[in-house]
């Protein structure tokens, strides 16, 4: 279906620390986030794949940060986007 997220989507991190990430449609993408706290920083591999598409490899890199907003900690990861094409 033209414009619909993709379903099934696993997400997996390799690096400091090898994670399956959760992953749930979100309108017309999907949203994968680190499975538990803390994040570990470093330089990772990121595949990602899902049934009817072509899976993707990238390298991916984790910082974590202060967030003084909330007095905790933000993760973030470059790229924060993975686009699949279809097979």
């Amino acid at each position: 279906m033209a414009g619909a997220a993709p379903t099934d989507v696993e997400a997996t991190l390799t690096g400091p620390a090898t994670e399956m990430m959760k992953c749930e449609p979100n309108g017309t993408a999907t949203t994968c986030t680190w499975p538990f706290e803390p994040a570990i920083t470093g330089n990772y591999s990121l595949e990602v794949k899902a049934p009817g598409f072509q899976p993707a490899n990238v390298d991916a890199t984790i910082s974590v940060a202060p967030d003084p907003k909330c007095g905790c900690t933000e993760a973030t990861m470059k790229p924060s986007e993975v686009i699949l094409d279809r097979s």
